[in-house]
């Protein structure tokens, strides 16, 4: 899933957003046992394009160390852009890149803190897909290390800069130069980080810098050293290698003086390389590069429909952020006044921010300006007598998130329930996708006219995990499962959203259909050990009983508890949302906020 949130959803209130933090509140304390139950803290891993970086948080974070891991040896240059589409590929790099970035990162940890990580919390580019967040996740679990959370690189620069700490709505655009270029929009709300768009440029970047110093070599080989052949396509690799390091090298050299002298003996027969290279003449190979750049920078901000004095914060990460002539030429895009924020290391800014949220994770105190919170990818309900589902979280909703409703039994004799989990957007059950079912039994009804009433809950952990939930309120009893991500959000990097969540209008007016019909209709869990009524067809009007709400006499029907009856069954410090019957889209919070 993407770890924040997609651009067009509704604009969190500050009143959405403290009932959000409650939520999340009550479900850490309830939660934070599970990580102290973690064999060490939770550290923060960055598996760059070219290098790794793991940080730990110490003394409540007045403390980041970090640990750089250069895993170039391998030749896995770009190893967090790579897995894009090809199978090959993608098992080809868990298979030996990233699972070895994650054990040079943990022998890292080992050697230098004597700390023996099993926990992390990883970041991924904003433009990653589910797919390749599985597949880093997978990695890690591969190489002995339980990946908590995945966040977006963006997101966790903006952690380690506390921008999420800043008053009211902003706008920040978070520029990752490094290999390559990313570019991504971020609003900060009252801490909530929402995406608002990203992308990448490959044809810009650090790549590209060096790129264009290797040229300047060639040029000066050809003039001068009489080299006849110098297209790269005909030079060899080996010599190609050494021109590519040489440009590096001076690059990182201009990058903090004004002047650097190359060298590199017995290039060409024996004879030695030798040209100086100044600052001027090096911004001038990058005029060029930087137009693009600008030009790229508008794009975005067009994209995410922002002019630039719209933009209120500027954040720089990557190692090509260290070039004066970058950040000269990002300061004269934006208005005075606009801040420009480079004081950490550009390359442990990213790591800096998932330190941090590990820390925060592992963690008994809560950190409620500092949320982060991912998207449900589709509507996730629960199946009710009759064939109907009830949504309990919505698509689009933030996450982590608690959400619970409340259902009767279908009647008083009933000493079982079955809760079936579906996901999707149809009215109809058999219309969604099953991910899971759970079973409760031993309870017994009130009283003998009276249905008993069950609570339903489902929370979707930090680590993306689905816990659903069930408790009779009268006994007590109580029985819950968890599903993983890719049980309850099996989506892979050729999913069609817009094919499958397509609804047509014959299958619109369906559903519109259903809906009315079951309008008047209790909300209600069928028996474990009666498959009958799960079986039940909610096209057949003739089959299910049209007695009104009210009626009370058909023992199949029962009662429907009232909302007001349910807040009173409501133990405080909960919150309990509902559907709307005739639109469960539209959710209803019926807790009072002062009571939580």
């Amino acid at each position: 899933m993407a770890l924040t949130c997609s651009h067009g959803r509704p604009k969190l209130s500050a009143s959405t957003v403290f009932v959000a933090a409650l939520v999340l509140f009550t479900y850490r304390s309830a939660s934070c046992s599970y990580y102290r139950k973690s064999a060490g803290p939770i550290v923060g891993i960055d598996i760059g394009s070219s290098q790794t970086r793991i940080g730990l948080c110490q003394s409540g974070c007045m403390n980041i160390s970090i640990l750089k891991v250069d895993t170039t040896e391998n030749r896995t240059w770009n190893v967090d852009r790579l897995g894009r589409a090809d199978p090959a590929t993608e098992e080809s790099v868990l298979n030996h890149a990233i699972i070895h970035a994650f054990e040079r990162a943990k022998e890292a940890a080992k050697s230098n803190w004597q700390l023996n990580v099993t926990h992390a919390v990883l970041t991924v580019p904003a433009y990653s897909t589910d797919n390749q967040r599985q597949m880093m996740k997978t990695a890690g679990e591969s190489a002995g290390i339980q990946v908590e959370r995945i966040i977006n690189a963006p997101t966790a620069a903006s952690i380690a800069y506390e921008l999420d700490k800043r008053s009211g709505d902003e706008k920040i655009l978070v520029i990752d130069f490094g290999v390559g270029l990313d570019l991504t929009v971020l609003e900060i709300d009252e801490g909530v980080f929402d995406l608002i768009r990203t992308s990448e440029v490959h044809s810009i970047g650090g790549d590209a810098i060096t790129s264009s110093l290797v040229d300047l070599f060639l040029q000066e080989l050809r003039l001068h050293h009489q080299l006849v052949h110098s297209d790269p396509a005909t030079i060899d690799s080996e010599t190609l290698t050494r021109l590519w390091t040489a440009a590096e090298e001076a690059k990182h050299n201009l990058s903090h003086v004004t002047i650097t002298l190359v060298e590199i003996p017995s290039l060409f027969d024996g004879e030695d390389f030798r040209l100086t290279v100044t600052r001027d003449v090096f911004e001038d190979r990058l005029k060029p590069l930087l137009e693009q750049f600008v030009v790229e920078i508008d794009k975005m901000l067009h994209k995410a429909n922002l002019t630039r004095a719209e933009v209120h914060a500027v954040v720089l990460t990557g190692g090509s952020t260290r070039i004066p002539k970058v950040v000269e030429t990002v300061q004269g895009v934006f208005v005075k006044g606009r801040k420009i924020v480079t004081s950490i290391d550009p390359d442990e800014a990213v790591v800096r921010g998932a330190a941090i949220q590990g820390s925060i994770l592992v963690s008994d105190d809560y950190y409620p300006t500092c949320g982060i919170f991912d998207a449900t990818l589709w509507t996730l309900s629960v199946e009710i007598d009759g064939g109907l589902v009830v949504p309990i979280i919505p698509r689009n909703s933030y996450s982590p998130t608690k959400r619970s409703t409340l259902l009767t039994t279908v009647n008083s004799a009933q000493r079982s329930a079955r809760v079936r989990v579906y996901g999707g957007e149809r009215a109809s059950a058999s219309d969604n996708t099953f991910v899971g079912e759970l079973e409760l039994w031993g309870f017994a009804s009130p009283s003998d006219a009276e249905q008993s009433t069950i609570e339903v809950t489902f929370i979707i952990h930090v680590n993306d995990s689905l816990e659903v939930t069930a408790v009779e309120l009268q006994s007590g009893v109580s029985n819950s499962t968890l599903f993983k991500m890719e049980q309850w959000a099996p989506f892979t990097e050729d999913f069609n959203f817009e094919e499958r969540f397509h609804i047509s209008e014959v299958d619109e007016e369906r559903d519109r259909n259903l809906l009315k019909r079951f309008a008047d209709t209790p909300w209600r869990l069928p028996s474990a050990d009666l498959t009958s009524s799960m079986e039940h067809d909610v096209h057949s009007s003739e089959t299910y009983p049209q007695t009104s709400a009210d009626d009370t006499t058909d023992p199949t029907r029962g009662r429907e508890v009232s909302p007001q009856s349910r807040r009173a069954l409501v133990p405080k410090g909960k919150v309990i949302t509902h559907p709307s019957p005739t639109n469960p889209a539209r959710e209803v919070i019926v807790a009072n906020r002062n009571e939580l």
